[in-house]
């Protein structure tokens, strides 16, 4: 057993420096030498090796084979009953979900998330809490994907009723992206008017607290705001919004802030023409244009190009 926690712990050093291929191999290794071993703690250290074999394979594409690794995972430590035992579990079928719907298997995604909901929603401790939180919105996500707008708002009003006043950052940073998520779906159901109420909720809430994930929902929510207003002809309110966004996130270094903060100059520039305020606008591309050019990340490239191609033609159409 020894020997086999040393390889554990080397495995897991590898998966934490990026060595994926390494982690597979050596967690493997793991579970072949429990492969005889009875008991509890030769299950946990087996079911604890495959569920991060998963999690590596996960991050290497190969989603099928971190699937069958989490189901393995589960098969080991199942019968067991305590209380790290049952958590490993639940992990393992929420990260199992997740893949089903990377791979675009929705509908086995839910079943597996419902799984996790009905197995782990009495649990009292925050842990098990933030699993069935994660399920309820993966669910939603899958939802989504189907066109079941009503069940995706659903899930996630469920994920942030199930967290309840948690103050842990993991629970907190869950409810900004539920939250979030579902401002979109409402928007996407023309609820818009709500679907801003719920953004400025999330802006309101979540603002004002540090950490990439609540940075990223706040930016979504006001670039959502900013669409939401402009469709409804309140253009100097979606102007507002696309400024709050700029003026606060301008200057952070994290691409996927940076994303919604492209997003949104170009949105305000598309406001400007509408308004006949063309050197305004073309500014505005130009920003874009120059803020971005640099940058390696293939969504702003996109940003760049859609920025510099809505610039001449602008000034084809004015000269």
């Amino acid at each position: 057993m020894a020997l086999a926690y040393d390889i554990f712990d080397q495995a897991s050093g590898r998966a934490k420096d990026g060595d994926d291929e390494g982690a597979v191999t050596g967690f493997a290794n793991v579970v072949e030498r429990m492969r005889e071993a009875t008991g509890s703690r030769a299950a946990k250290l087996a079911g604890t090796a495959l569920y991060n074999m998963g999690n590596s394979l996960g991050r290497l594409g190969r989603g099928d084979s971190a699937i069958r690794a989490y189901d393995d995972a589960v098969a080991r430590v199942g019968q067991w009953t305590d209380r790290n035992a049952q958590f490993l579990v639940a992990v393992a079928l929420v990260n199992k979900g997740a893949q089903l719907r990377e791979l675009g298997r929705h509908e086995h995604a839910i079943d597996v998330f419902q799984r996790v909901i009905a197995l782990y929603a009495g649990y009292p401790q925050s842990a098990f809490r933030l699993q069935v939180a994660k399920a309820h919105y993966g669910a939603g996500l899958a939802y989504d994907r189907l066109g079941s707008h009503e069940d995706e708002i659903a899930a996630y009003d469920l994920a942030v009723k199930h967290l309840g006043r948690t103050n842990g950052a993991q629970g907190q940073a869950m409810i900004a992206s539920a939250l979030a998520t579902k401002g979109i779906a409402l928007h996407q159901l023309d609820r818009t008017a709500e679907g801003i109420l719920v953004h400025e909720l999330v802006v309101s809430r979540f603002a004002s607290r540090s950490g990439r994930p609540f940075r990223k929902e706040v930016a979504v929510a006001l670039y959502t705001t900013g669409v939401g207003l402009s469709h409804l002809d309140r253009v100097d309110d979606a102007l507002d919004a696309y400024k709050r966004l700029l003026d606060r996130y301008d200057a952070l270094d994290s691409t996927e802030v940076q994303v919604w903060v492209a997003k949104a100059g170009i949105a305000k520039a598309n406001i400007l023409v509408e308004l006949g305020l063309t050197r305004d606008a073309l500014d505005a591309y130009s920003w874009v244009v120059e803020r971005f050019s640099d940058s390696d990340d293939l969504r702003l490239r996109s940003s760049v190009g859609n920025a510099a191609t809505a610039r001449l033609t602008l000034l084809w159409g004015s000269a």
